[in-house]
């Protein structure tokens, strides 16, 4: 969880450079997709969002870095700097890079204001929204009459089948609709087989705290900002500062149609930073519905491990979602969804973690080594700050032994 997340920032630290550090602010970029590979600077919008205001599409477009203004800042002559690093977050779609990456601000940056948050309310909203119309939808095309909605909630089926999500607020009664539905045994047994249709893993925490974020003045929280789910495009770039040093941390899209940008990237990078969604073994990919997640990770990994831009690249495979990784194993959800030459054992949480970090490893066909973390980015970030100094002195001691190898 947060331990891991923060051992991982200081191993690429490591990875990167030989001094002490020391993040003190950052800067949050943005690249569309029509335009060139050079950084943008957003300023994440400049006008308060209001709950209330019914053109919610712009609330929602500058939340994504859609408007405002922007100065184009070229950065490839500077990653070339000795003091300038580069990290790259590539992985498939729906593995959790986007909530690394804002976590990495959060922890090692500036931060998102509550400003900053409020604009991502109409993302909340439809993620809720949308993910109880797909129970709704789901539980109709189960044969099993255990999944079937009571009839004495038709009314809030029809009330939430009728809106738009992407136009919506959820208010009290709105609110009361979906808490209602939530607890249906119908809509829980459909939800039991989430793993069979697409539904962001958010879902029940969202459903929890419904009545919450239907309040009058509701702002996200730090956890509900870190969970909401908006389909990453574009190229989005983080600066941090660590003393005499400067980190860019890029994020792309996961999906298919975004990894055609990814090349634009790949100049100058220090270490990839490569999340797998490892809970998502028994899962289907969202573009065809057919394609095994972790299988089609694993054929991407392959792509870019193995890659020339990547031939002495450092790679640090973030194994993503472990809280619900572990829940699956030690619940009997066997990796022969997945693997068909596994054979156990099954319910064994660390001999399933090794079978999945040896599918990687073996697909590494260079000399260079890679390195594994297991994460989970939604997970408690409290007292990250105090491992992070915890493991100081052991990350200067290694560095001092590094450059005298490097000197020798």
């Amino acid at each position: 969880s947060a331990r891991c997340f923060d051992s991982c920032f200081v191993y690429i630290v490591l990875l990167c450079n030989r001094h002490k550090m020391g993040v003190c602010r950052s800067r949050h970029t943005v690249l569309q997709e029509n335009e060139d590979p050079q950084i943008t600077h957003d300023d994440h919008g400049s006008k308060k969002t209001k709950r209330h205001s019914t053109d919610s599409k712009k609330r929602r477009d500058k939340s994504r870095g859609g408007t405002g203004k922007r100065r184009r800042t070229p950065t490839a002559e500077a990653e070339l700097l000795p003091n300038v690093f580069k990290l790259l977050f590539l992985g498939a779609g729906e593995s959790g890079k986007s909530t690394l990456y804002k976590g990495m601000q959060i922890r090692y940056g500036a931060g998102f204001s509550e400003e900053d948050r409020s604009m991502h309310t109409p993302t909340v909203f439809e993620n809720t929204i949308s993910s109880m119309k797909t129970l709704m939808e789901q539980s109709q095309l189960f044969d099993e009459a255990e999944c079937d909605i009571s009839v004495d909630l038709q009314r809030s089926v029809d009330i939430l089948s009728e809106i738009k999500e992407e136009d919506a607020l959820i208010d009290q009664t709105l609110a009361e609709h979906i808490t209602a539905l939530w607890k249906d045994p119908g809509i829980q047994n459909t939800y039991k087989r989430r793993a069979e249709f697409q539904l962001v893993d958010s879902a029940k925490y969202f459903f929890d705290s419904v009545m919450r974020i239907s309040t009058e003045d509701y702002i996200p929280t730090e956890a509900d900002f870190l969970r909401c789910r908006d389909r990453t495009t574009g190229i989005l770039c983080q600066k941090f500062y660590v003393q005499e040093n400067e980190f860019h941390v890029y994020d792309v899209g996961g999906q298919r149609a975004e990894r055609r940008k990814w090349v634009n990237c790949f100049k100058n990078v220090k270490a990839v930073l490569f999340v797998v969604a490892i809970s998502e073994y028994d899962q289907l990919c969202f573009e065809d519905n057919v394609t095994n997640r972790l299988t089609e990770a694993l054929a991407v990994f392959d792509n870019v491990c193995n890659s020339k831009w990547f031939e002495t690249t450092p790679i640090v495979l973030l194994f993503n979602k472990i809280d619900l990784f572990r829940t699956k194993i030690e619940s009997g959800v066997s990796l022969s969804a997945c693997f068909s030459d596994f054979e156990g054992p099954n319910k064994d949480y660390d001999a399933a973690c090794e079978f999945i970090w040896s599918q990687f490893e073996e697909r590494n066909k260079t000399p260079k080594q890679i390195y594994r973390h297991y994460v989970c980015a939604t997970g408690d970030q409290d007292h990250v700050s105090d491992i992070f100094h915890s493991v100081h002195e052991i990350v200067l001691e290694y560095g001092r032994s590094q450059q005298e190898s490097d000197e020798d």
